[in-house]
Order: C-alpha cells, then sequence, then structure tokens
C-alpha cells in the first residue's frame, strides 16, 4: 500500500489504530491484480475490399415538353435502385444525373 498524500494525514498503512470516536486514519486503496499475460494470436476478420462498379443514367428533359421529374417519377427511379446524384437546370433543359451499382 502506498501512501495517499502527507498533507492529508491519509495512509494507506494500517500503522495508526482508530482511537474510539475519531474518524479513521488509514484508508484502503485497491488496486486490480495485474491482468494475465496474453497467450495466442489476437483474432482479426478478413477484410477484402471490392471496389464498387457503378452505372450511370443521364435523364434529359426539356422544358418546353415536359415538366420536371415528379415526385412519383422519382420514386420509381428509387425503386429500380436509382439514386440522384445531381440535377443540372440550363435554360430549357434540365439534366438529371442517377447512379446504381451495376450488377456484376
Amino acid at each position: 500500500m502506498s501512501s495517499i498524500g502527507s498533507a492529508t494525514g491519509l495512509h494507506s498503512s494500517s500503522s495508526f489504530p482508530k482511537e474510539a470516536g475519531t474518524m479513521a486514519t488509514t484508508v484502503e486503496v485497491p488496486f486490480p491484480p495485474p491482468a494475465a499475460p496474453h497467450t495466442g494470436t489476437p483474432l482479426e476478420p478478413p477484410s477484402v475490399w471490392v471496389e464498387p462498379r457503378w452505372e450511370y443514367r443521364d435523364v434529359v428533359l426539356h422544358l418546353a415538353d415536359k415538366a420536371p421529374l415528379s415526385e412519383a417519377e422519382l420514386n420509381l427511379l428509387g425503386q429500380e435502385h436509382w439514386e440522384l446524384t445531381g440535377v443540372v437546370p440550363m435554360e430549357e433543359v434540365v439534366h438529371y444525373y442517377f447512379k446504381r451499382v451495376a450488377n456484376p
């Protein structure tokens, strides 16, 4: 056991007996037992990185002929796993860019 601090008057040794009606003059500081040495090889799960392959789609709408894509039309594309990645409005044309993981 080690001394906690001489300024506080508290020590971890039991050399100071407790007198009746006084505060304890010792403090027990429990320490956990040392860890057992590691035996064996640590297990690490295998890592296999596969580069995703993307498929892209450009939907071009001429605003003179058709209104922008509706929520229902976007949801239909989403059901086919197309993800909207960008919209580029031009003067009379809007480009909707989609991507999805390509089938191997």
